[in-house]
């Protein structure tokens, strides 16, 4: 399958604050989500994999705080609380989980 970006994502505001653009397969999900406050106390019952594509956050895992820019990728394991301080806005982030939609996890 193909989608082109963005008029096959599915656009929704999450949160204020959140807007996230995405497709799913059967066992994957991808977004683009776009930032542009403060995000606290997210957790999610399977692992995901980010990369910063703008702006620049300080991402918390657990109890590790890291600055992320544009490029930076990290991981955040299943069940882990996390969250990110916008630093620039707008911050884009690349999420994927390995579950199907079309519910975000």
């Amino acid at each position: 399958m193909i989608w082109k970006y963005p008029q096959d994502f599915k656009r929704i505001l999450y949160r204020p604050g959140e807007i996230v653009e995405y497709v799913w397969g059967e066992g994957i999900f991808i977004a683009r989500i776009e930032v542009s406050s403060d995000v606290e106390g997210s957790v999610h019952d399977c692992e995901q994999i980010s990369v910063m594509l703008e702006g620049e956050g300080e991402i918390k895992i657990g109890d590790e705080v890291k600055r992320v820019q544009k490029g930076d990728a990290f991981y955040i394991p299943a069940g882990v609380t996390h969250g990110i301080r916008v630093l620039s806005t707008p911050c884009v982030i690349l999420d994927c989980w390995p579950c199907g939609g079309p519910d975000i996890p």
